[in-house]
């Protein structure tokens, strides 16, 4: 767990702000063997950081990416009912994916594709808590991919199983570049978010 003092996220936004970036990018060190990172960040800033400045935040792990833009920044101050919000990115397996659809694969998804799924849990809370949407505001994931996860165009089917059962398909985008390859997905919710492949990693 990572845990930001009002002092530390403070400093990041002034960064950012001198910087003229669009996201304060927190990166804790020592990560690469964590399947799950939780970062803690004090609601008082928090706070100033949605309502009284431009700069929302960016949070890279190893198995995902969440950024936050101002307004998805205020919609989860709103729902901190204590003195710290925590966010958590926990990479997951098939196990869990089976788990997080209630053992029930939709119309049109294989098990072939699921063994192979990027699989990612992504959670929010306050004290005890759980927040489980950000209402009508919007966040981004990117889960990194091996190249040709998905076929060629842009789509990629993304499975999001929320807290209370219900599963959604969503349409993912593939990025892939000389660098690295990634999906990119919107959400409102929290929970379990599976992207399946359909490319020639999959067929391999």
């Amino acid at each position: 767990m990572v845990r930001l003092s009002g002092t530390q996220l403070k400093k990041l936004i002034e960064m950012a702000e001198n910087l003229d970036t669009a996201r304060a990018l927190i990166i804790p060190t020592g990560q690469g063997s964590l399947k799950s990172l939780t970062l803690e960040l004090p609601k008082l800033e928090l706070n100033q950081m949605a309502y009284r400045s431009e700069v929302g935040l960016e949070l890279p792990t190893p198995h995902g990416e969440l950024i936050l833009n101002t307004e998805a920044l205020q919609m989860l101050s709103n729902r901190v009912r204590s003195d710290f919000a925590a966010l958590t990115l926990g990479a997951g397996d098939a196990s869990d994916a089976r788990t997080a659809l209630g053992g029930v694969l939709p119309e049109g998804v294989t098990e072939d594709q699921l063994e192979q799924a990027h699989v990612l849990r992504v959670s929010a809370t306050s004290g005890s808590n759980k927040i489980t949407s950000l209402g009508e505001q919007r966040y981004t994931l990117r889960l990194p991919v091996e190249a040709g996860f998905a076929a060629a165009g842009p789509a990629c089917t993304v499975l999001f199983a929320a807290e209370d059962g219900t599963v959604t398909t969503l349409a993912g985008k593939y990025v892939q570049d000389e660098a690295f390859s990634y999906i990119s997905v919107s959400l409102s919710g929290f929970g379990m978010v599976i992207a399946l492949p359909s490319g020639t990693a999959a067929e391999s």
